[in-house]
């Protein structure tokens, strides 16, 4: 809501495409399908996000173990 949907986008899609490239690097026997190294991207900004801002948040504690959870 903050960062906008292009910087979202682009957070979403370095993930992606950095989970893709180790995983191709690590273990070549290996068929990707699906887009966690994207979701782990967004899960860690907004943990970051948090962590950054705690001070400043409106239920900065209730975020923070949403994230957890």
């Amino acid at each position: 809501m903050v960062h906008g949907s292009l910087r979202i986008g682009a957070v979403y899609m370095a993930g992606v495409l950095a989970g893709s490239l180790g995983t191709s690097v690590f273990d070549t026997d290996v068929y990707l399908v699906g887009a966690s190294g994207g979701v782990y991207a967004l899960l860690a900004a907004h943990l970051a996000n948090v962590l950054l801002n705690y001070n400043n948040m409106e239920f900065g504690i209730v975020r923070l173990i949403g994230i957890f959870v």
